[in-house]
């Protein structure tokens, strides 16, 4: 009987020492946790959609395929895309035809008034020599006259001023037809100078709606954005899909990031580019990270591996690079921790 009591007061002690342990541990542990920083391990998701509606011409991958970076995934027609073109090719061969005519109807202008002003300066012109010859007769004649005159006394001279208020207002009107003909031009160089401005700027516009049409039209062909895998493809051969539906969705394979909450009471200071400890809450692995990005705002996140009617947590988002080569999971609840100052 005494031994039976010596080995249950003996397996007493080592219950009661391996609950204390126990307990010991998830004091220590539950002490570590408080000061960690909850983590979840982010997934970068591409979805392959258009904003326009598309049919599906081809195919190139099904779900759960691993992709390389560029990859063909999906071909896709746009049948609005042939007719905004055929659209866009008439509106820019109409602005075309506009600039010719612009060009061709300055032109006439042109000369319409160089024949005019021709015209008109030519019979100034006629006018003017006419007088002249006029003057220069009666000029003569004074010159002759007053050769034959032996007396001192004087003789008027025919060159009156009438005359040459004549030949000046015929000047003054050759001028002025001068100077309207270079005025002229210039307000219709002006004018079609505006004209062609506001075309260009009409064609310009036009061919920036082509080229993005060529741009679209070469995003008919998806290729994989990353090394990753196919997660959903949610559509048929030639199967029109409205716009914005996502047709296939790429996963990165491997998780390069993770999205950190720390909570408002940990006194933890972080900064970008600072080296933290990345530790699995479900299973032994863990790895060495770096931040990246904290953010500026509180959020409300879940400690998973507490029970489900815990209270609200709050706090900031943190952004943590993992490694190339880590083990990480989707979704997979993690602890980070910063790694203790070493000194050289």
């Amino acid at each position: 009987m005494m031994i039976n009591f010596d080995m249950k007061s003996k397996l007493f002690y080592i219950l009661i020492v391996s609950a204390a342990a126990v307990l010991i541990y998830f004091s220590i542990s539950a002490e570590k946790r408080s000061n960690a920083i909850v983590a979840v391990v982010e997934s970068q998701k591409t979805a392959i959609s258009f904003h326009k509606p598309v049919q599906i011409k081809a195919i190139h991958v099904s779900a759960g395929q691993h992709v390389a970076e560029g990859d063909l995934l999906l071909e896709v027609e746009r049948p609005d895309l042939i007719m905004d073109r055929a659209r866009l090719r008439n509106e820019l061969e109409l602005e075309e035809s506009k600039q010719a005519r612009l060009q061709s109807d300055f032109e006439s202008k042109i000369k319409l008034l160089d024949i005019e002003m021709t015209g008109k300066i030519q019979r100034l012109n006629t006018e003017i020599n006419k007088l002249q010859v006029q003057m220069n007769l009666k000029q003569a004649r004074y010159a002759d006259i007053s050769s034959l005159n032996d007396n001192d006394s004087e003789i008027s001279n025919p060159k009156n001023q009438a005359d040459s208020i004549v030949l000046n207002s015929y000047l003054k009107e050759k001028s002025n037809l001068l100077n309207y003909s270079s005025n002229e031009k210039e307000r219709l160089e002006l004018l079609l100078a505006e004209d062609l401005k506001t075309l260009k700027i009409r064609m310009d516009f036009i061919s920036n709606e082509q080229k993005a049409l060529i741009a679209e039209e070469g995003a008919l062909k998806q290729i994989a954005p990353f090394e990753g895998t196919i997660g959903t493809v949610n559509a048929q051969l030639m199967e029109l899909l409205p716009p914005y539906a996502t047709i296939i969705s790429v996963y990165e394979e491997i998780p390069h990031t993770i999205k950190a909450y720390l909570n408002l009471s940990a006194e933890v200071e972080l900064e970008v580019g600072q080296e933290v400890s990345v530790e699995s809450a479900s299973r032994n692995y863990s790895t060495k990270a770096e931040v990246i990005e904290i953010g500026s705002r509180i959020v409300e996140y879940q400690d998973l591996a507490l029970q489900q009617n815990q209270l609200k947590l709050f706090g900031k988002e943190i952004f943590i690079q993992l490694p190339e080569d880590n083990s990480f999971l989707y979704g997979e609840q993690v602890y980070v921790y910063l790694l203790p100052e070493t000194t050289e």
